[in-house]
């Protein structure tokens, strides 16, 4: 071979080493995926932030006769309108809304008179602990019995912990709080039936105070969860490269553990992700139940009063939330499954 020829060869293997040695940098394709869902977000949140400034606006009449009381004079409805700009155009009034916000100023409470900020971040920590718990009994749930059920379809035990995950779907959440507060809270001391204590405080308190809300909540998101494992797991376990993975001897953990599990969870995470955003929208009979201080009282007291500006608040910081949920749930997509980053 001559030198020519070596040199050509030897350029040939370096190219295809170099070919095969993974790209760490972020493809094209990833960075146009989450540049798209930002953008998405942002639209989104522009939409959130219409509806809850219009919200002032489906109040019957006239915002500040509504706001001022039982029968105001026109001096105290004049002192609503200066005090929540409604004399000013919409435009204007919206722009002002939105800047403040995005200062963290959410306007005074009408009733008590304290920053709707402070209202909702008091109170957001026992919203997000109850979530926090639910998704963790879940996931405790589902795994292993959406695992078991998958891998021993068509058998008793499948049929069992069908109809077990069917029942516990059609169980609503505040009918097992109420069975835990009767059976559990009430016959031993060792969890409270109400109140809430900040991991700030006492974790030991905390973690105590928010088991039996989390289980109430967790068991039903568990069955849930633990119908879409199964199926999911199912129809991955059918795949040739899990037949192969098989063949080759490999253990049947590890092809669950490593395969089957992260091909599978495209559809168990959306799935989560959705259960995820209701829970943070949608513990008020949980903490009611558990006379929890969470967000759920205080909206049901701001739309008692007509506060508006606390509902206001609270479906910006709850619609804010359900959005970072689901771009999360977006965007783990490209992670789970390479085919997606096209």
């Amino acid at each position: 071979m001559t030198n020519a020829s070596a040199t050509k060869q030897a350029s040939h293997d370096q190219r295809g080493r170099e070919s095969r040695i993974p790209d760490s940098r972020p493809s094209a394709a990833v960075l146009w995926q989450i540049g798209r869902h930002l953008l998405r977000s942002l639209l989104v949140l522009f939409l959130i932030t219409v509806f809850a400034f219009g919200l002032i606006w489906m109040v019957p009449g006239n915002p500040a006769s509504t706001l001022a009381g039982e029968f105001p004079s026109p001096e105290e409805v004049a002192a609503v309108e200066a005090k929540l700009g409604l004399d000013d155009p919409i435009p204007v009034q919206y722009g002002r809304w939105v800047g403040n916000a995005a200062q963290g100023d959410l306007g005074e409470s009408l009733r008590s008179g304290r920053s709707v900020t402070d209202e909702i971040t008091s109170r957001l920590p026992v919203t997000l602990s109850l979530t926090l718990f639910a998704v963790v009994f879940g996931l405790l749930i589902a795994l292993p019995l959406g695992t078991v059920a998958a891998l021993r379809r068509n058998s008793a035990i499948d049929r069992l912990l069908t109809v077990g995950s069917t029942v516990g779907v059609a169980t609503p959440s505040f009918f097992v709080g109420i069975i835990l507060v009767i059976t559990v809270a009430l016959n031993t001391s060792v969890f409270p039936a109400t109140g809430y204590v900040g991991p700030t405080e006492n974790v030991g308190d905390w973690i105590r105070h928010c088991i039996l809300p989390g289980l109430s909540l967790g068991l039903v998101l568990g069955a849930e969860l633990t119908r879409q494992i199964r199926s999911a797991l199912i129809e991955v376990m059918q795949s040739d490269y899990i037949r192969t993975a098989r063949a080759k001897g490999i253990s049947s953990q590890r092809v669950i553990a490593k395969h089957a599990y992260k091909n599978a969870a495209i559809p168990i995470v959306t799935i989560l992700g959705a259960q995820i955003a209701a829970l943070v929208g949608g513990t008020i009979v949980i903490e009611q139940i558990f006379a929890m201080p969470g967000i759920g009282g205080l909206a049901i007291s701001a739309v008692r009063t007509q506060d508006i500006p606390v509902i206001q608040g609270i479906v910006l910081v709850v619609g804010a939330l359900v959005l970072i949920i689901n771009t999360l749930v977006d965007l783990s997509y490209a992670f789970l499954d390479p085919r997606t980053r096209q």
